[in-house]
Formats: structure tokens, sequence, C-alpha cells
């Protein structure tokens, strides 16, 4: 089993923050891979299910933050952003899906927050647009904390080619018209045009950010 890019990335965002005591952010196009949280790899139709991942091309990766399946591929962006201690869990995922929110906005897409039923990996600060663009996981240490996220740029049709048969072996509720991007809702940029925007605008948005 491969380990999860964002995992990684999440692990050294953490030491940094641990190290300098401010928040840090990181923005970056995954690989194709699909991500599964502890309550996946406990199910009996998991080994079926990493199957089924291959054969759509896809990598299956495991992660430590929480959720349930979670499909990326080049023309998505990931996202993490650690912060020191303080603060909640849901101050930190309001400062961080309003940011995202505010780009969407900048470049030109409503969005709302909102947790869409039968989508993938349902959150109440998830951003719907034409179906889900976004969606946020986090993981809390005793000293430290990350919110790591996803934006589906454009090509959804591979998401949702990939996690239908995989949400049904896990016998999760799933509807493939709930999955989004931005380019379902009227956006017409690629994710390498977007990427340095979205870390630019993550980077002035936290600088001064307070989650408490």
């Amino acid at each position: 089993m491969d380990s999860s890019a964002t995992g990684s990335v999440t692990a050294r965002v953490l030491d940094r923050v641990a190290r300098d005591g401010s928040v840090v952010t990181v923005v970056w196009r995954p690989e194709r891979e699909v991500s599964f949280g502890p309550r996946d790899r406990n199910h009996p139709a998991y080994v079926t299910v990493v199957d089924e991942v291959r054969a759509h091309g896809f990598s299956p990766v495991e992660r430590s933050m929480g959720g349930r399946p979670v499909a990326m591929h080049r023309e998505c962006l990931a996202l993490v952003v650690g912060f020191p201690a303080g603060g909640t869990i849901r101050s930190r995922y309001r400062v961080v899906a309003d940011a995202v929110e505010e780009a969407l906005h900048d470049w030109g897409l409503q969005t709302e927050q909102s947790c869409v039923p039968a989508s993938f990996c349902p959150g109440e600060y998830s951003l719907v647009g034409t179906g889900k663009v976004a969606g946020f996981a986090q993981r809390v240490r005793t000293e430290n904390a990350a919110v790591g996220g996803f934006v589906i740029v454009c090509a959804h049709d591979p998401i949702v080619d990939v996690l239908a048969p995989i949400y049904d072996l896990l016998e999760l509720p799933f509807e493939p018209g709930t999955v989004g991007s931005l380019e379902r809702s009227g956006l017409d940029h690629t994710a390498e045009e977007l990427l340095p925007q979205l870390e630019d605008h993550l980077a002035r948005e936290m600088e001064s950010v307070d989650v408490n």
C-alpha cells in the first residue's frame, strides 16, 4: 500500500509549525490517487476496494486524517494548513474553508458551505457549486493541528468513475451527480494556472489568522 502524499506533506508542515510557531500553508497538484481513512480500512471489502482503485488507474493510499474515500488527480489542487496550538476544530475548519471560498469568489465562482447528502467524504464545510468542488479534513495533535483540503478544478468524470464502485463496495451512500468541479461550475482554468493564485491567497489570509 502506498503512503499518502498528503500525509507526508502534513507531517512536514506540522514539524515546521512546531519549530517556527507560525501558521504554514502548502498547495500542490496531487497524483492520481484515492485516499482512505481508518474506517475504510477496517471494512471487510477493503481488499476488493483496493483492487478496484488500481483497475481504474488510481493509486490507493492511506491517510491519518478522518473522513471517507477521496479521489484526486493532477487537475485537482491539494492543500495543507498547519496551525500552532489554540483554537478549536470548528474554528480551524472555518478559517480554511472561508479562505478557499474567498479565492473561488475572486475567480468569479459563487459557492456555499454545505454538507451534501450522498456526496463523497461529506462534511459541513464542503464547498458546493455545481456539485461538491472542495472538501476538508483535519488532524489534531496536542501541540498543533493541520487542516487538509482539495479543490477539483476540472475532469471530474474520472473521479466519479472510480468512486462509484468503491462506495458501493463499502456500503456507503453515493450519488454521482454530487461530484462537481470548478469547470462544471463555469470556471475555465487548469490546476496549473490556479495553483500559484490559491497558494498566494492562502498565504496572505493565514498571515493574520485568528482561530480562537
